[in-house]
C-alpha cells in the first residue's frame, strides 16, 4: 500500500487526480494514472471490486475531463458489475468516451445487463445507439434479434450496417433467418454476406439443423456474384460441411488463372482430410497452371502427404517450381529423390539453397546410402556436395566417407575432404594421414598440412603430430616440403626443427625453413629468434633477404609492449585531446595518437625501473603522404642517453606497420 494512512481506492477520488488529468502540457497526468493501473492490475481479484465506487464517482464528477472518463471506463472493465451499468450506458452518449464504455459493457457480468441494454436501445440518442447495437452483438444476445431487425429496416448508413454485423456475431438461427431475408432485399449486399458467413461459421459447430442452415448460406454465397474473399470463406465453410461437394469447386478454382482464387482454395482445403483431398491434388497437379501447381505442392508439403512425393518430384525440373519442390521434398522426400536434389543443389540461387537444405533435413531411410552412391558415381561437383551434406548430417560419423577421398585426383574434391577432416578429425585421423602422406599427390599434401594444423590446435597435440611428421621417410615426402609447412604446427618441436634446418649445409632446407618462419603465427621462443639472427649473419643473398624478413616478422611477434599504460610526458603542448597518453594506450588507430603542433618535440616514457630492452617499434600517423624524422634514445637514469634508433633522415611515408628498431639488449628505464 503506497499510502498506508489512506485507502488507496478512496485516494482515486482526490482532486489531485482531476488536476493531473486536466493539465495539458507535457502529458504530466499520464504517469500518475499509469501508477493506478499497475496497482489495480496487481491487486487480488477479490479486492478489486472496492475500486468500483470511487471510479464511478470520479466518472460522473463534472470536473472529470473526457480523457479521464475514458481511462476510468478502461479500469471499470476489470472491476465493474451491474451497478456500473447506468454510468457506462450514459458514457456511450459521448463520442469521446463511447469506445471505452462499450469495451467495458461487452464483458460486464450479470443477467440484468442484456435486458437493460435492450431497454436503453429504445431511448438512446444517435451517438449511443450504434455502440449499444455493437455491444449487444458482442455479448451474443439472441433476444436482441427482433430489435436489431427493426433497426435494420428503419435505419440507414452506419447504424444499419452495425446492426447487420451484430446479427452475424450473434450467430443464432433467428439471426440467420433475418440475414437470409436481407440477402434478397437489402441494399448493402456485401455487409449482409459478411454477416451471413460469420453467422454460418457459428452455426456449423452446432446441431444438425444449425449445420444445415450454415450449408445453405455457404451454397447461396457461392452461387452469387460475390467478392473473392466472401466466396473463399463460403468455400471454406462448404469444405467443413460437405467435403465431396467442395472438391469440384476447388478443382475449378485451381484451374483458373486467378492467383487469389488459387490461394483461397489452399486455405479452404486445409479443413479436408488427407484421404479426401490428397488424391485430387495429385491427379490434377500436371493439368494446372504454374501458380496453381505451386499452391498444390506447398499444400502437399504442409500436410506431409507422403503419397504426393512422386508428383512433387516430377515437377522439380520446372524452373518456376524448383525451389518450392525442393523445399517440400525436404519434408516428404525419400532416397529416390536424392540424385535429383543433388543436381539442383550444385547450381546457384534460391533453388540450390532449398535443395541443399532439403538434403540436410531429409530423414527417410536410405538417404545417407544414396548420398554415398554420389561419392562413387557422381562428377566432381556432385561428390563435393554429397561429402558436405554427409558431414552436415553425420558430423564425425562421416569420417569413414571423408578419409578415402583425401587423395582424390580431383583437386577440388581433395580440398573439400581435407577441409571436412579439419572440422571433425581427431588425433587418430591425423596420425593416419601422416602415415599415408607419402602416397598422396603433392596437391593433396598441401591441404593435408593445413588440416593437421587445425586438428592439432583443436586437440592441443602439436608436439605429437609434429614428431610424427618429422619422422616421415624423406624418400616419400621431401624434407624441404615438411619444413616449409611446419608453421601450421607452432610448437617447440617445430621451432627446434626449423632452427636446425637454418644451420644445415643444404641451401634448399635453409630456404624452406626461412619461408616457414615468414608464416610463423605466434610468439616464437627466444632460441628461434637467436638462430634466425645467427643464420642471417652467416648467409648471403638472396637467402639473406628472406631471412631479414623472417627475423623482422619473428621480432614483431616476440615484442611485448612495455610502454603500454606507463607514465609519459611531452616536451611541448599537444593539440586538443591528443595527449601523450594516447601514444602508449596500446591502440594502433588513426583515432588514437599523440600530436604536438610545435616541432621539434619529444615524449618520454618511464618504465619505473631499469628493464631489458632490445627493440622499439614506432607507429606514426599514416595517410600515404606524411613522413616523419625522429630519433629513439634509451637511458637507465634519465641523464645518459643512448641512441637506439635513428630515423632523422627518413623521407618515406609512414605506414600502419610502423618502424622497428633492433639493437643489442640494454637496460633502460
Amino acid at each position: 500500500d503506497p499510502f498506508p494512512d489512506v485507502s488507496w481506492w478512496g485516494k482515486l477520488t482526490h482532486q489531485k487526480v482531476v488536476r493531473y488529468v486536466d493539465r495539458k502540457h507535457d502529458g504530466d497526468w499520464k504517469p500518475y494514472l499509469r501508477k493506478w493501473e499497475r496497482l489495480l492490475a496487481a491487486s487480488p481479484p477479490q479486492e478489486r471490486h472496492q475500486a468500483q465506487a470511487p471510479l464511478l464517482k470520479l466518472l460522473t464528477a463534472p470536473e472529470s475531463s473526457p480523457g479521464l472518463r475514458s481511462w476510468i471506463c478502461a479500469q471499470l472493465k476489470l472491476v465493474a458489475n451491474e451497478q456500473a451499468l447506468p454510468a457506462l450506458v450514459a458514457a456511450l452518449s459521448d463520442s469521446k468516451t463511447a469506445r471505452a464504455a462499450a469495451a467495458a459493457l461487452v464483458t460486464l457480468p450479470g443477467d440484468a445487463v442484456n435486458p437493460a441494454l435492450r431497454r436503453a436501445l429504445t431511448v438512446a440518442d444517435t451517438t449511443a445507439k450504434p455502440w449499444l447495437v455493437s455491444t449487444l452483438g458482442q455479448r451474443r444476445d439472441g433476444k436482441a434479434v427482433p430489435e436489431l431487425a427493426t433497426i435494420i429496416h428503419q435505419a440507414q448508413g452506419k447504424l444499419q450496417r452495425t446492426a447487420i454485423a451484430a446479427l452475424g456475431v450473434i450467430g443464432t438461427r433467428p439471426a440467420a433467418k433475418v440475414l437470409r431475408e436481407l440477402a434478397r432485399t437489402s441494399d448493402a449486399p456485401a455487409t449482409v454476406a459478411d454477416a451471413s458467413l460469420q453467422c454460418a461459421e457459428a452455426l456449423r459447430k452446432g446441431e444438425a439443423e444449425d449445420r444445415a442452415i450454415a450449408l445453405t448460406i455457404a451454397r447461396d454465397v457461392l452461387t452469387q456474384a460475390k467478392p473473392r474473399h466472401q466466396r473463399a470463406d463460403a468455400l471454406r465453410l462448404l469444405s467443413h460441411l460437405a467435403p465431396r461437394e467442395a472438391l469440384p469447386i476447388a478443382r475449378k478454382w485451381l484451374a483458373s488463372d486467378d492467383a487469389g482464387q488459387q490461394r483461397s482454395v489452399a486455405v479452404a482445403l486445409r479443413s479436408l482430410e488427407d484421404d479426401v483431398v490428397g488424391p485430387m491434388l495429385i491427379q490434377q497437379l500436371g493439368e494446372l497452371p504454374v501458380g496453381a501447381r505451386a499452391v498444390v505442392i506447398e499444400e502437399l508439403g504442409r500436410r506431409k502427404y507422403l503419397q504426393g512425393r512422386e508428383a512433387v518430384a516430377s515437377q522439380l525440373a520446372h524452373p518456376q517450381l524448383t525451389e518450392t519442390c525442393a523445399r517440400v521434398l525436404g519434408t516428404i522426400g525419400t532416397a529416390a529423390e536424392v540424385t535429383q536434389l543433388c543436381r539442383v543443389a550444385t547450381g546457384r540461387g534460391a533453388a540450390a539453397a532449398a535443395a541443399n537444405d532439403a538434403l540436410h533435413t531429409m530423414r527417410a531411410e536410405g538417404v545417407d546410402r544414396a548420398l554415398r552412391a554420389q561419392l562413387k558415381h557422381g562428377d566432381g561437383g556432385l561428390r563435393r556436395l554429397a561429402l558436405d551434406i554427409l558431414a552436415k548430417r553425420l558430423g564425425a560419423g562421416a569420417l569413414p566417407d571423408i578419409i578415402p577421398l583425401l587423395p582424390d585426383p580431383d583437386r577440388k574434391v581433395s580440398r573439400k575432404a581435407f577441409a571436412l577432416l579439419a572440422d571433425y578429425g581427431q588425433l587418430p585421423q591425423a596420425l593416419a594421414v601422416i602415415k599415408a602422406l607419402p602416397t598422396y599427390p603433392p596437391t593433396s599434401r598441401t591441404f593435408a598440412y593445413r588440416a593437421l594444423g587445425t586438428i592439432a590446435a583443436r586437440a592441443n597435440t602439436h608436439e605429437k603430430i609434429t614428431g610424427q611428421l618429422l619422422a616421415v621417410n624423406n624418400a616419400g615426402v621431401p624434407r624441404e616440403e615438411i619444413l616449409l609447412n611446419l608453421h601450421v604446427l607452432p610448437c617447440p618441436a617445430a621451432a627446434k626443427a626449423l632452427s636446425a634446418a637454418l644451420k644445415s649445409d643444404a641451401r634448399a632446407r635453409q630456404e624452406a625453413a626461412a619461408r616457414a618462419l615468414l608464416k610463423w603465427p605466434n610468439q616464437p621462443p627466444p632460441e628461434l629468434i637467436a638462430g634466425t639472427r645467427t643464420a642471417f649473419g652467416e648467409t648471403e643473398e638472396p637467402l639473406k633477404t628472406v631471412l631479414a624478413k623472417a627475423l623482422d616478422h619473428l621480432v614483431r611477434l616476440a615484442t611485448v609492449n612495455l610502454c603500454k599504460g606507463k607514465p609519459v610526458t611531452a616536451s611541448r603542448p599537444w593539440q586538443g585531446g591528443l595527449k601523450p597518453e594516447l601514444a602508449v594506450d596500446g591502440v594502433v588507430a588513426l583515432t588514437s595518437y599523440w600530436s604536438s603542433p610545435e616541432p621539434p618535440s619529444a615524449i618520454t616514457v618511464d618504465f619505473g625501473e631499469a628493464t631489458p630492452l632490445s627493440v622499439v617499434r614506432v607507429v606514426n600517423y599514416w595517410d600515404g603522404r606524411r613522413y616523419y624524422q625522429y630519433r629513439v634514445e634509451a637511458s637507465a637514469d634519465g641523464e645518459d642517453w643512448q641512441l637506439v634508433g635513428d630515423h632523422s633522415g627518413n623521407t618515406q611515408p609512414a605506414t600502419k606497420e610502423g618502424n622497428l628498431f633492433r639493437f643489442p639488449t640494454t637496460n633502460a628505464r
